[in-house]
């Protein structure tokens, strides 16, 4: 329910939307930014909702770009 709504009004809800940024010290007391890793921890229904879109566009493409023009659509070779 939640990708279909997304798909009929062509966005994504704000909290559908969020990511979390965790920071993990790469160093015992870290005083730089450099010094950490950022971990995005993103909401598992945005994932599913943009990898729907991205398997439905790759539908479309494919019917709609010669294979010389676009290779790097499943099934298809260089």
């Amino acid at each position: 329910a939640v990708a279909e709504e997304s798909r009929t009004q062509g966005y994504i809800s704000g909290a559908i939307n969020a990511t979390f940024i965790a920071l993990i010290p790469k160093k015992e007391r870290p005083k730089l930014f450099a010094y950490y890793r950022l971990i995005f921890l993103c909401n598992s229904v945005y994932k599913m909702i943009s990898k729907l879109i991205s398997y439905m566009i790759k539908l479309v493409l494919s019917k709609n770009i010669t294979e010389e023009q676009f290779e790097f659509l499943e099934g298809r070779q260089i």
